[in-house]
């Protein structure tokens, strides 16, 4: 299976849910936090403007019944107290343990996910490697929209507007061409080039480029031009509804760098209970 068919089950369709009625619609994924050959602890990483201040999150998991070979969706809710904010108050991230969710699900049912690891993130060498404009790939929900019938993402292809491996206005962020609309807050952002190398037949490339695909970021801003024509930042918006806006989009999304994850290993401790054994 390729990376890219790999990443249709590592995002999640979040619904949030208001005490006056409002719901809307975010993105997150899973991610393996002190992973070892013993334990996993997985956690889904999400925008903290897609939870904040809902009552709960609805998510569905697709679950394969082995005695029966079938596959369902089954809904999951998540108490807004259950999100962990990342320890710098100044970056749009939250997380949630996963495990507590996987060890309530009957043992006949295979829940159908997979989640990215530090194998996925990228080493230096890889952002050595980059130029300043590059492929980008990103998952999620775009304006709620998904396949419901099997649970799955949409895809969106844009390329990095800034160049990523520099720090956009000195903050651990670049920007991305790609078109988001509400939903997408809280989307992985993946630097892919499917290069082509040429190599002798002791293994020595002769031409060609190198092939890669890394976890490059989260997107959580868009830049937008308000009726006075100023350019402003604000988070992608996560209702959908039919109010007029006078805000004009760019199309220029504002990714988090994915280095931003390890930190949640400060406010989630590898002692945590509830890890799935390997």
């Amino acid at each position: 299976m390729s990376a890219l068919e790999n990443i249709t089950h590592n995002v999640v369709r979040l619904t949030s849910t208001f005490t006056d009625g409002r719901q809307s619609v975010g993105t997150g994924f899973y991610f393996a936090l002190h992973r070892t050959e013993q334990k996993t602890i997985p956690i889904i990483i999400t925008n903290k403007h897609v939870v904040q201040g809902s009552v709960k999150t609805l998510f569905k998991l697709s679950v394969k019944k082995l005695k029966e070979s079938v596959t369902e969706m089954i809904d999951i809710g998540i108490a807004s107290t259950a999100w962990i904010n990342h320890p710098d108050p100044n970056v749009d991230l939250c997380a949630m343990p996963f495990a507590q969710v996987l060890n309530v699900i009957p043992p006949e049912n295979k829940v159908i996910w997979n989640y990215l690891t530090e194998e996925n993130m990228p080493k230096q060498e890889d952002w050595d490697a980059i130029s300043s404009v590059e492929d980008v790939i990103m998952v999620g929900y775009p304006n709620g929209i998904w396949d419901s019938v099997n649970n799955r993402p949409i895809y969106r292809k844009g390329i990095t507007a800034t160049n990523a491996r520099v720090n956009y206005l000195g903050e651990p962020k670049f920007l991305v061409d790609i078109a988001a609309y509400p939903g997408s807050s809280g989307s992985p952002v993946f630097i892919y080039r499917d290069g082509l190398n040429v190599v002798n037949t002791a293994g020595t490339q002769l031409a060609g480029k190198k092939s890669y695909f890394f976890l490059a970021g989260i997107l959580f801003a868009v830049h937008t031009y308000n009726a006075q024509g100023e350019m402003i930042v604000e988070p992608l918006p996560t209702d959908n509804s039919t109010r007029v806006s006078s805000k004009i989009p760019t199309n220029l999304g504002i990714v988090l760098k994915s280095n931003l994850i390890y930190d949640f290993k400060k406010v989630i401790p590898n002692a945590l209970t509830g890890g799935v054994q390997k």
